[in-house]
């Protein structure tokens, strides 16, 4: 009975610190609520990665470190070919053999927005 009761009331003070805590920073926490067009989730993120993980976790992680970058490089290409409606191998071919027909893909922060 002793430990139900100990636990309970641990339990219950830890959620109002946690209450507290987040009172406090009231200010941060609807920040977002000042900036509409940020996203209150994170799925975007999880989306990018998720075909890299399944890949990651088929090979097993077990590669060089020369090899891991150029799978991120190229999971990365290709997610971002993807974003701007280019066939990643049409462009992989075009940079290959130096056609240029394909402009650059933009940099990683101006394909963030």
């Amino acid at each position: 009975m002793y430990l139900i009761v100990t636990y309970t009331l641990i339990t219950f003070t830890v959620e109002v610190l946690t209450l507290k805590r987040m009172g406090n920073n009231q200010h941060e926490l609807f920040c977002v609520l000042d900036k509409p067009y940020l996203l209150l989730h994170n799925n975007l993120s999880e989306r990018n990665i998720r075909n890299y993980v399944k890949k990651r976790k088929i090979s097993d992680s077990k590669r060089s470190e020369a090899g891991r970058r150029y799978r991120d490089t190229f999971a990365s290409l290709k997610k971002t070919c993807l974003k701007h409606k280019i066939s990643f191998w049409h462009y992989l071919k075009d940079r290959l053999l130096g056609l240029n027909n394909i402009p650059l893909l933009p940099a990683t922060n101006e394909v963030s927005r």
